[in-house]
């Protein structure tokens, strides 16, 4: 995985792998019922986050080996070692579930939260970081995990900052499992009847030839591996019958590629999106993510968003 999507904690022997824009924008400092606001440009802002599948447990040694469609982890019923040991790193400090961190340049180019502080009104590309699995008086629900969430920040002055404590409790989280992000390539203004390739917009790496994601947690002596092992797309959303799929998380073309038979998600729109809702495609995109147990398989779940993507017609130019 990326570096830039691990946050690292000082004395912390493991990081959190954090989801990307699991629901549609929340607004920090404003009005908690806002007008619309315009859309980020360009295009993959991801909203309508579902998860299917179940949860996989194996016993070691008294605790539990956990596989969901959210998180892979370890715990040990009961949590009340994590409870005292958070309770200890607290001290008398009040518990901040929830705050507020700036995006990189990378992240605000990946979700088009792009910070606008000259548009009407100003706005910045924030994450709202949370740790799920902790209550208020701090007893633990396992499994641990930091939820990450897209946001525009409207009043810099209502920014939650993260405590120095909060950021100690980082350590328990397990690793979480993203949702993906359709983006189109090589250019993310598609137009009607161009080539595009559809992939999962979340940093990936090659395995043998195919760009995959994979999440790897290794405790209680135990290894689980998580890959997505396919995304399916469906182009102009769930009401049409158009459907693609391809291995791994789908391939980000280059200037001048051609499709492959038979390989990538590659497909050309017949017509523009007006007259579509806000006159973009709501692109939907499914990842099929396999769980591996020191090998073996253990789990199976798929998680889907949407994405809002605009295609228009090529321009004629007339010429006299």
């Amino acid at each position: 995985m990326h570096a830039s999507w691990h946050r690292s904690v000082v004395g912390a022997v493991a990081a959190a792998l954090v989801v990307l824009a699991v629901s549609a924008p929340s607004q920090a400092g404003i009005d908690p019922n806002p007008t619309p606001n315009p859309d980020p440009d360009p295009v993959s802002q991801s909203q309508g986050a579902t998860d299917s599948g179940g949860t996989a447990t194996a016993d070691s040694g008294g605790c539990h080996l956990v596989s969901t469609p959210q998180s892979l982890g370890s715990y040990c019923p009961g949590g009340e070692s994590d409870t005292a040991s958070i309770k200890a790193i607290m001290g008398k400090e009040k518990f901040k579930k929830c705050w507020d961190d700036p995006m990189s340049a990378e992240d605000q180019a990946l979700t088009g939260y792009y910070d606008a502080p000259d548009e009407v009104p100003p706005r910045w590309g924030y994450w709202e970081r949370c740790l799920m699995g902790i209550d208020d008086d701090l007893t633990v629900h396992p499994p641990i995990y930091l939820r990450q969430t897209a946001e525009y920040i409207y009043d810099q002055s209502k920014i939650r900052r993260i405590g120095d404590n909060e950021r100690k409790l980082l350590v328990f989280t397990n690793h979480t499992i993203p949702y993906p992000v359709a983006v189109v390539s090589p250019t993310t203004s598609p137009r009607v009847n161009q080539w595009l390739s559809f992939f999962d917009g979340q940093p990936a790496k090659d395995v043998d030839g195919v760009t995959e994601h994979q999440v790897t947690v290794t405790a209680l002596g135990q290894t689980l591996v998580a890959k997505e092992e396919k995304i399916v797309v469906r182009p102009r959303g769930t009401n049409d019958d158009d459907s693609i799929s391809c291995p791994g998380s789908g391939h980000k073309a280059v200037a001048g590629e051609t499709p492959v038979a038979g390989g990538n998600c590659w497909y050309r729109y017949p017509r523009s999106s007006a007259g579509q809702p806000d006159d973009k495609y709501p692109v939907r995109i499914t990842a099929y993510w396999t769980v591996y147990l020191n090998g073996a398989r253990f789990n199976s779940f798929q998680k889907s968003t949407t994405a809002n993507i605009p295609v228009t017609e090529i321009q004629a130019i007339n010429v006299s």
